[in-house]
């Protein structure tokens, strides 16, 4: 029915993750550099800061820990690693979650009181659109694989 293009994929290899992807986890990788660098500033300066909520300890590993997983990420999806495609999903939920945990311990500010609605309404609309790429193209795949309980066998 006129120029239609079929492409064909061989039955190991991976789509590649979509643009829209990769671009959210770069711009989270970038998010961590700067919440890293703030934090090393707050380490250098605890002495002079009174009253902080969380330790800049906490809040330098915290940084530290997200911008290295998706630094890792990033460099999976590019590569279309199957494991980054298995991890994208379930580690950018855990960043939202881990987000509105934090944004929680925080609640004395009126700012964070006053968005923690729509934060958590935000998450849901950027988690929406991952879960379903992840299920849709497959993506979870291996991670419920490996999740199994292999059958015990009986001597």
């Amino acid at each position: 029915m006129g120029n239609e293009t079929i492409t064909y994929r061989e039955p190991g290899q991976q789509l590649p993750a979509p643009i829209w992807l990769r671009a959210l986890v770069a711009l989270i990788v970038a998010i961590n550099i700067i919440s890293f660098a703030g934090a090393f500033n707050n380490f250098q300066i605890v002495s002079a800061l009174s009253g902080l909520p969380v330790s800049p300890v906490a809040q330098l590993i915290f940084s530290g820990v997200f911008l290295l997983a998706f630094l890792l990420l990033l460099v999976g999806l590019q590569q279309r690693r199957v494991t980054a495609l298995a991890a994208a999903a379930p580690l950018l939920t855990i960043y939202a979650l881990s987000g509105l945990a934090w944004n929680l311990l925080l609640t004395r500010s009126t700012y964070s009181q006053e968005t923690f609605g729509c934060d958590s309404l935000m998450t849901l609309l950027i988690l929406a659109p991952v879960w379903w790429t992840a299920w849709r193209r497959g993506w979870l795949k291996p991670l419920r694989s490996a999740l199994r309980i292999a059958p015990m066998s009986r001597s």
